[in-house]
């Protein structure tokens, strides 16, 4: 077991933190205790991803315990204070000890998962900081860009070439496939959901059409392109659907379905974007078969471009970790997606995204 992975979570009220403590165990190896000292014994400790802990009677007061979970240590779980808004212990906690965060146990489960999640993720971006400013600069300048162009989808609002093909550039040139795999490595234990995807599928693109022979410059840059704005019609459906843990309803799958549509609409009348980013975003679900959606192409009628983003597709949404699920291996991942036939996804460009993950990870195991 990944010791990053791990949560510790000090309390002797589990019962109301449930559904926060649902979300721990379904996204992270979580460990309930009862004791602060308890959790200063573990031997993972030092590199666990977080530590909740709330006012409780226990054998070492807050102060202390902030105290011995050392912020020299390399690598240090987040310190997450949890407790009632407003209430005399977080108030001193806040003020008198080093955590990273706060959950306030009677907001709603949502607000606390969403804010354990945001802590959590600092971790991630700490780590993407040891990899160097190269990293930084494609991490900032992806954010920056996807959140504009997510405000601009919002407002109804044509989204500019110039900035996603400037962020392609700085990707493409001088960037070593090396770099470009641990980032996304990294980036798989984010919790910016939306971000991460379309970064990851459009590294993921950019590496495989690399590993298939597309040496031009120009065209690595398209490659990034279109993965960067494959989904970008999923910024038009109501968060309800698009985050929703469980089995869409037949009504909701039929919104879901037309993001492709959308994303072709919102690029054509944004003016300036290559045909093989259109397609990308038109034909990234469309099935080898015919059995994809949304317009039931099947076999050559599917753009090449269009058969490996939707292989790069369905390998970052299982690898990375959502709202709902941990991150699946890269391993079982493939097993699942072999699982689904010839019928579904190009089964060349599969073998040769095998082949590209596996090499890139020759002695860990494809850990992520």
């Amino acid at each position: 077991m990944d010791p990053r992975n791990r949560v510790f979570v000090v309390t002797d009220s589990a019962h109301k933190l449930s559904d926060f403590l649902a979300y721990v165990e379904n996204n992270y190896a979580l460990t309930l205790a009862y004791s602060r000292q308890e959790v200063l014994a573990d031997t993972d400790l030092r590199s666990a991803a977080a530590v909740v802990f709330t006012d409780q009677p226990n054998d070492m007061d807050a102060r202390r315990f902030c105290e011995r979970i050392d912020p020299r240590w390399k690598e240090r779980p987040k310190v997450i204070a949890a407790g009632p808004r407003n209430s005399p212990w977080l108030t001193f906690v806040k003020g008198q000890t080093a955590v990273d965060g706060v959950i306030h146990t009677n907001a709603p489960s949502e607000q606390q998962i969403r804010t354990f999640g945001v802590l959590v993720s600092l971790r991630a971006e700490q780590a993407l900081a040891e990899l160097g400013p190269k990293a930084m600069t494609i991490w900032r300048e992806s954010s920056k860009v996807l959140k504009n162009i997510e405000g601009l989808v919002e407002a109804g609002q044509p989204i500019p070439r110039a900035a996603v093909h400037n962020l392609a550039e700085s990707v493409v040139e001088g960037t070593e496939d090396a770099l470009l795999c641990d980032m996304m490595r990294v980036l798989r234990e984010h919790h910016a959901e939306t971000l991460v995807h379309s970064l990851d599928v459009a590294m993921n693109v950019l590496l495989l059409g690399r590993h298939v022979g597309v040496r031009s410059k120009a065209d690595q840059r398209l490659l990034f392109e279109a993965g960067i704005m494959h989904d970008v019609g999923k910024m038009e459906i109501p968060s309800g659907i698009l985050r929703k843990p469980g089995k869409l309803t037949a009504e909701e799958f039929a919104v879901m379905r037309q993001h492709p549509v959308s994303a072709v609409r919102i690029l054509q009348e944004s003016g300036g974007y290559d045909e093989h980013v259109i397609w990308a975003a038109a034909h990234h679900h469309e099935k080898i078969d015919g059995s994809g959606y949304p317009y039931g192409l099947a076999g050559a009628k599917i753009s090449e471009i269009g058969r490996l983003t939707a292989v790069c597709d369905v390998f970052c949404a299982l690898t990375e970790r959502r709202s709902y699920k941990p991150p699946t291996p890269p391993e079982k991942a493939f097993d699942i997606m072999k699982s689904m036939g010839p019928g579904q996804l190009d089964p060349t460009l599969l073998e040769r995204m095998m082949e590209m993950v596996y090499g890139s990870l020759p002695t860990q195991k494809l850990a992520v």
